[in-house]
């Protein structure tokens, strides 16, 4: 455990080192920030990378066997092999191809690890002000433990974020395409179409309201959304049977965003009601886990990213300016991202984290 939880506290140690280094604070430096990302990326690529198969629930090592197997299976038989496997066959094709020229089953965890720490940083480099904390709310708050073992879904979530770039630009025909693109890695990825249509470049009662009555559509048509994505993913979730395994916690940590984030407005940024919205949006999701049905929380997981950014860039708000105030108002997050790092180890299957060398 105690490599995984230093990995968790990785954003603030690099941080510091950064710190001791003339001019080369990463909040005032623009190339400081680069190089500060690319080692956070460097970190979690081989965090990744170098984990066991035997890591978490038993996908990875599912993933893990198939790669070794399509290594040396012939194209025709690919082909025979794709029409009656029970998964995407974006996936399918990628993992065939790269397995002819890598063909030992750690490399898809090394390149999958590559891809998503790419992926992620982007997304840092582009919309958090704050990326200690961005990358702490990543690591600490459950992100990190989903992607290193839902490893489909975590590519085509990471392929939305890529997708978040062009909503933000409102280029609607890429957008589409980025997101379709995921959903050939992961059926799931299709419920990220909404975003495009909650961009909002400002709250006001119109935007709030029509915000609203989506919501409200929604949720009346629920059972028809729920058949369309059971037909999607090729799945048979039960509406109505919720889950009975935690995700209190999960609500408590999403509400005390939003109200930080309402708090202290981020109003310098036009994308700030953008991911506001992605934060009710999960936080609806993990509501309806309780009510209606477990899987929800995987639709959630595609909106979980907003709080990097809420917690990043409403920071800056908070402390007014004041140096002293924002070292202890920093400290506080990262601590209390740490205390809740530390209570999901006590119960995460995750735990030992074990390295390809040592099974």
């Amino acid at each position: 455990m105690t490599i995984y939880l230093i990995y968790m506290a990785s954003p603030a140690l690099l941080y510091l080192f950064f710190e001791f280094i003339p001019n080369k604070s990463i909040a005032n430096n623009l190339k400081a920030k680069k190089f500060y990302l690319f080692l956070c990326g460097l970190c979690m690529t081989l965090m990744i990378g170098l984990r066991a198969p035997t890591n978490g629930s038993g996908d990875t090592l599912f993933y893990y066997n198939l790669w070794e197997l399509f290594s040396d299976m012939s194209f025709d038989t690919f082909v025979k092999f794709s029409r009656t496997a029970d998964m995407e066959f974006g996936y399918l094709i990628t993992t065939w191809a790269l397995s002819q020229f890598f063909p030992g089953g750690q490399w898809l965890l090394f390149l999958s690890g590559l891809f998503m720490s790419i992926c992620l940083c982007y997304f840092i480099y582009k919309n958090c002000k704050n990326p200690v904390l961005a990358l702490t709310v990543f690591h600490c708050l459950g992100l990190f433990n989903f992607m290193v073992q839902g490893l489909r879904q975590a590519i085509a979530m990471c392929i939305c974020l890529l997708a978040i770039e062009s909503c933000k630009k409102r280029k609607l025909i890429k957008f589409i395409l980025l997101v379709l693109l995921a959903s050939l890695f992961h059926a799931s990825a299709i419920v990220f179409l909404p975003v495009y249509f909650i961009r909002f470049k400002k709250f006001n009662v119109w935007n709030i309201s029509l915000f609203g009555v989506s919501i409200a559509i929604v949720l009346a048509f629920l059972p028809l959304w729920f058949d369309l994505i059971n037909t999607a993913m090729n799945d048979h979730y039960l509406l109505n049977s919720g889950s009975d395994q935690g995700g209190i916690v999960a609500i408590f940590i999403y509400a005390m965003i939003l109200i930080f984030a309402f708090l202290f407005p981020d109003k310098d940024s036009e994308d700030y009601p953008l991911f506001v919205c992605m934060a009710v949006i999960g936080l609806l999701c993990m509501i309806l886990r309780l009510t209606a049905s477990g899987i929800i929380e995987r639709v959630s997981l595609f909106y979980a990213f907003s709080q990097m950014v809420l917690i990043s860039n409403c920071t800056n708000k908070a402390h007014g300016g004041n140096q002293s105030s924002k070292v202890v108002l920093n400290v506080l997050i990262f601590t209390l991202c740490l205390g809740v790092a530390i209570y999901k180890a006590s119960y995460s299957i995750l735990i030992p984290y074990l390295f390809c060398w040592q099974i």
